[in-house]
């Protein structure tokens, strides 16, 4: 019989969570168009940290969802979901009648409203991020 510690557990768990954010981070920085900022590896990092950490905090546990989620992080910042700013994000975040695919579902279709309302879709630089944020209206005017 095979037994495995508590400790053992951890262990695996916390070698898969870093497998999963190195190919994240691979991911994020190859990602870019020839001519866009490419961002540095130490900012991919930290904002797959973040994303990854609040993923999991809101019930994603699919890689594909979490890194759906990192993508929105970086999309919107480090405060994407926490900020006064995406008040919106977080509105969707807390209705925890609905899976977490329906969050992640609403959350992108609601971010890719915003940025198409703004005029500045296909832009992915921290300017044009602030000003879809202080410009995209809000038809139930939560944040």
């Amino acid at each position: 019989m095979l037994l495995i510690r508590t400790a053992q557990l951890t262990a695996i768990d916390l070698a898969r969570q870093q497998e999963q954010q190195a190919w994240m981070i691979q991911a994020l920085t190859g990602s870019y168009r020839t001519g866009t900022r490419r961002p540095a590896r130490h900012q991919a990092s930290e904002t797959v940290r973040i994303g990854f950490e609040r993923a999991r905090s809101h019930g994603f546990v699919r890689q594909a969802d979490i890194f759906e989620f990192v993508k929105l992080v970086r999309r919107w910042g480090h405060g994407f979901g926490v900020d006064d700013a995406t008040a919106w994000a977080r509105v969707i975040l807390a209705k925890r009648h609905a899976s977490s695919r329906q969050r992640l579902h609403a959350l992108v279709a609601e971010s890719e409203r915003r940025i198409a309302a703004s005029g500045l879709a296909g832009t992915g630089d921290e300017e044009t991020r602030i000003r879809v944020v202080a410009m995209a209206p809000d038809p139930a005017g939560e944040g």
